[in-house]
């Protein structure tokens, strides 16, 4: 009987260890889940952000093309109701337009960066070409009025002639994380006019 005794002493003793090792072992597998998880977590906001900042500089660089579109086709208005010769279908877009009228060289070459442009005007220009675009929250939209908040895109737009074509690049250049990002946007704007 006394042996019976010491051993369930034994018994009892191993079991408890033996649950002391399970609940060890049960943690560290709940901690390496956990840990897992959070940095699952940590990569996908990472990830979200990056998208977002990418989607918002191809929109950028679309509204920089149709822009541009939208000045190629104020001009035809130009050309259609003012027929005097005045006006032509690249002013305010080269150095090709007619004398005096808009005249602007958004060419990227000769040591000229480019040209920036709002979404709300019908003017390319050589000033400031590197200022950030800023961002109202009253309107929505980027723009570079001083009253907005300021971000951390620049967009470039350069026009370089080419015949009865324009060739059209937007970029748009941006810092993330301490890394600079740049997308660019090109499309061939014709004289569909003729």
């Amino acid at each position: 009987m006394r042996n019976s005794i010491s051993q369930n002493k034994a018994a009892r003793r191993f079991r408890s260890a033996f649950t002391l090792i399970e609940v060890v072992t049960a943690l560290f597998i709940v901690m390496v889940g956990v840990v897992s998880a959070y940095n699952l977590l940590n990569q996908t906001i990472a990830a979200s952000s990056s998208i977002s900042m990418r989607l918002t500089a191809a929109y950028l660089g679309k509204e920089g093309i149709e822009i541009v579109k939208n000045i190629r086709d104020s001009n035809y208005l130009k050309i259609h109701y003012e027929p005097d010769g005045t006006y032509n279908w690249v002013n305010g877009l080269t150095s090709d337009s007619v004398p005096g009228v808009n005249a602007v060289d958004c060419s990227g070459l000769a040591g000229n960066p480019g040209c920036r442009a709002q979404y709300d005007s019908n003017i390319l220009s050589n000033v400031n070409v590197d200022q950030p675009l800023t961002y109202s929250a009253a309107t929505g939209f980027f723009s570079y009025d001083p009253a907005g908040t300021p971000t951390v895109y620049r967009r470039i737009i350069t026009v370089e002639p080419n015949g009865d074509i324009l060739n059209v690049s937007v970029g748009v250049n941006w810092t993330e994380r301490g890394k600079p990002f740049s997308l660019t946007v090109r499309e061939n704007i014709y004289n569909w006019w003729r």
